[in-house]
């Protein structure tokens, strides 16, 4: 499973936030010189979306496909195949809910 963890010093976020302030700053002249629209995507897409990338990921959940990083022992791929056919599934029926 994936846990991140927060290894940035006190000066380090500091410095980070400064040059994402200076980004921002430039995106939104960029914006205001141009005089663009800010985009303004439906909720049920950006679901479908992400639950497209999601289930692409899923259907690889599987022994057979995982074989491609190395040796996938039975008993694993026995585990991990209808988990990952069931979450795949799940994700399908998720963005069937807005298409």
């Amino acid at each position: 499973m994936y846990q991140q963890q927060d290894t940035l010093s006190a000066q380090q976020k500091r410095e980070l936030r400064r040059r994402i302030g200076q980004v921002r700053h430039e995106i939104l002249r960029v914006r205001d010189d141009l005089k663009l629209k800010p985009a303004r995507p439906a909720t049920s897409s950006l679901i479908v979306g992400g639950a497209n990338v999601l289930w692409e990921m899923l259907c690889e959940l599987n022994g057979t496909s995982l074989q491609g990083y190395g040796e996938v022992p039975a008993e694993l791929a026995q585990y991990l195949n209808p988990i990952g056919k069931a979450l795949a599934e799940q994700m399908y029926e998720i963005s069937k809910l807005f298409s």
